[in-house]
């Protein structure tokens, strides 16, 4: 009978450390940002449940907009936004690149529109699955519609800049 106990005990043990690691992570309908340093480095993510909870706001002061993803088309937060910034300033001719697989991957095939910011205005972005690259300027309201349904929620990659 001990030995009964200890098991189930131990068992509950385990499984309540898996559920606080999945609630851990970001999902659907959450609002996050992430500030990307270094190249490889991975990004620092802050959540929450609304867009102008005080969290966010005090963790998008550590560095300067990039783009803000949307997980539904035009520009619609109700499944969640993500805002990408900047350890080192606003985009210039080099920019900023992620890959959302290895660096994002709450984010992977999640996107539908966005908005750039400051000095970010040209970019391209893929998807692995076809190897296919698109390239554009200034805000996307649909994927789908600008580069085809193929892309809609199927983005894996950005490198935006300032210029091409």
């Amino acid at each position: 009978m001990r030995k009964i106990l200890l098991a189930a005990m131990a068992a509950g043990l385990l499984a309540s450390a898996f559920t606080a690691t999945a609630a851990a992570a970001p999902k659907v309908g959450d609002h996050c940002v992430g500030l990307i340093g270094q190249k490889g480095q991975a990004p620092k993510v802050t959540c929450a449940a609304t867009a102008d909870a005080p969290e966010l706001k005090a963790a998008a002061a550590a560095g300067t907009p990039l783009m803000t993803w949307y997980d539904n088309g035009h520009y619609d937060t109700g499944r969640g936004s993500y805002t990408w910034l900047g350890y080192y300033g606003t985009c210039d001719h080099d920019g900023y690149s992620v890959n959302l697989p290895s660096e994002i991957p709450s984010w992977n095939h999640r996107i539908s529109s966005w908005h750039m910011h400051g000095s970010c205005y040209t970019g391209s972005m893929w998807h692995n699955a076809s190897g296919d690259t698109q390239f554009w300027q200034g805000d996307i309201a649909s994927v789908g519609e600008w580069f085809g349904w193929q892309f809609e929620d199927h983005v894996e990659g950005f490198q935006i800049q300032s210029d091409w």
